[in-house]
């Protein structure tokens, strides 16, 4: 848990003090901010949903909310990571200016893995989505339930980050063009 909230907060601490250092670029500033946005679009109705949707099963230190405002700090993180994937792998920026089908696939693979893995090594310890008809267990382990509703965010979000950072770098390279 302390490890989450160090990391989580941190993000954004990090972030800032490497782009005033002019070691984080301005486009990846923003991006970690839009990955950071996107994060709170689910992060905050599954805190308003409550223990109904998602129980917390350790003692938080801080109100509730933010658990979910910790989480998606991470998004952002992981977000970030999808875009240097994408840099590792096609060996170039040219997919944050022009639509690449490549980048895209590898944006929504390591989204999908990624909250998957999350899911395996947190759910039924620091928290447990409860199995509704909305939200369906796809997969049990030992007892422990693991249920596709957050799968199936992460498979779509990639999409909505990625058309977002091509629409937030166009706006930027107008703005410094």
């Amino acid at each position: 848990m302390i490890l989450d909230l160090l990391i989580g907060f941190g993000t954004p601490v990090a972030g800032f003090i490497l782009s005033r250092a002019k070691i984080l670029p301005r486009r990846e500033w923003y991006l970690l901010w839009l990955g950071i946005a996107i994060g709170l679009g689910f992060e905050i109705p599954f805190n308003l949903a409550g223990d109904d949707f998602l129980r917390i099963l350790v003692d938080w230190p801080l109100p509730r909310i933010t658990v979910n405002i910790c989480h998606s700090f991470w998004d952002g993180l992981f977000f970030m990571c999808g875009v240097g994937l994408c840099r590792v792998i096609l060996r170039s920026d040219r997919f944050l200016s022009k639509f690449s089908f490549s980048a895209w696939a590898i944006q929504t693979a390591w989204g999908g893995a990624q909250a998957f893995i999350i899911e395996l090594l947190n759910n039924g310890v620091l928290w447990r989505y409860a199995v509704r008809p909305y939200n369906p267990a796809f997969l049990t382990i030992g007892e422990e339930q693991y249920t596709i509703l957050v799968q199936l965010i992460w498979l779509v979000i990639p999409t909505l980050f990625y058309l977002g950072s091509l629409r937030l770098s166009r706006v930027l390279a107008a703005k410094t063009g």
